[in-house]
């Protein structure tokens, strides 16, 4: 069984680096969809709104479940331990953001950018956080 305290360093340590490459990749994509705003969307709520809290938790959420996900599965990957964060991130990516991207893609309208920046961040971030997880939880 993986230590509380594992757990605890994985959640946060990949949560952050979920947060912070979805600003850094959503900031590159920026300079190149000059014309998108997430915070502009149908349906998005105003940056002065207290439930926007959840958006700056989510990754920590995202990454405990991850965490928890990995340790379950971790014998299914083979390799050194960040070839097995790679993989694990790349499942995630099949598991999570895929599904996720075509449900909304496929029920509203939103620009192009909004789905492309979030297939970038996902293929980047995803491995990235798995790294992290493999080399806490190992």
């Amino acid at each position: 069984m993986v230590s509380v305290g594992r757990a605890v360093a994985s959640t946060v340590a990949a949560g952050l680096a979920l947060l912070i490459l979805s600003f850094v990749v959503s900031g590159i994509f920026g300079f190149i969809f000059t014309d998108y705003n997430v915070l502009e969307l149908d349906g998005m709520r105003s940056t002065d709104d207290p439930l926007m809290i959840f958006y700056f938790i989510h990754p920590f959420f995202a990454a405990l479940v991850y965490s928890v996900g990995f340790y379950l599965i971790k014998s299914s990957f083979s390799g050194s331990t960040v070839m097995k964060g790679i993989r694990f991130g790349l499942f995630l990516f099949l598991v999570v953001t895929l599904p996720s991207q075509f449900l909304v893609f496929s029920s509203m309208d939103y620009p192009p950018a909004f789905y492309v920046i979030n297939l970038a961040t996902s293929i980047i971030a995803l491995p990235v956080a798995g790294i992290i997880i493999a080399k806490i939880i190992k």
